[in-house]
């Protein structure tokens, strides 16, 4: 659902690189240039971050959030205005 805060197999740190990542892909780079640029240089960590599939959006309906519309929609807007 959302990235994991460390690679699964080596603990390096890449929750604040995905940002990143998504920016540089987003912008017309490759993903290898993408995770050159951030410095991400074992397969590990390049595998946890290009398998990453965020379902945030698909959960959310379903939590406890979903009884106050007025968030939801607030969150909803943010989320789709920080990720076009």
């Amino acid at each position: 659902m959302l990235i994991p805060v460390r690679c699964f197999s080596c603990g390096k740190v890449l929750a604040p690189l995905y940002p990143k990542f998504l920016e540089l892909i987003r912008s017309g780079k490759t993903p290898k240039e993408a995770f050159e640029e951030l410095g991400i240089d074992r397969y590990c960590c390049r595998r946890t971050i290009m398998s990453h599939v965020d379902l945030y959006m698909d959960v959310v309906p379903f939590g406890p959030i979903v009884n106050r519309p007025a968030r939801l929609k607030k969150l909803v807007q943010r989320y789709f205005k920080d990720n076009k």
